[in-house]
């Protein structure tokens, strides 16, 4: 059964394991993916973005971020699904 949840520190490490298999397929990890990926409360949530975590069976198998630029709106980051 796949299941969307709000992010929680639980979820780091296959956030960050999932994000860096999809970046480093095609590209090369930035500063910026570096930051978001180590710490992502601080990155992400505190600002008022939101992580969104797919859960198949209850494992994560893909990640959706969205950093708050306030009146501006949100951009989508670290959108990526586990290549198994």
């Amino acid at each position: 059964m796949l299941r969307i949840v709000e992010y929680n520190s639980s979820h780091h490490q296959r956030f960050k394991e999932i994000n860096v298999q999809w970046i480093t397929r095609i590209h090369v990890l930035e500063e910026e993916d570096i930051r978001t990926l180590e710490d992502p409360e601080n990155y992400v949530l505190k600002e008022g973005g939101r992580i969104f975590i797919a859960l198949f069976n209850d494992k994560v198998v893909g990640t959706c971020g969205y950093l708050n630029f306030g009146v501006e709106g949100f951009e989508m980051i670290k959108m990526a699904v586990d290549e198994n």
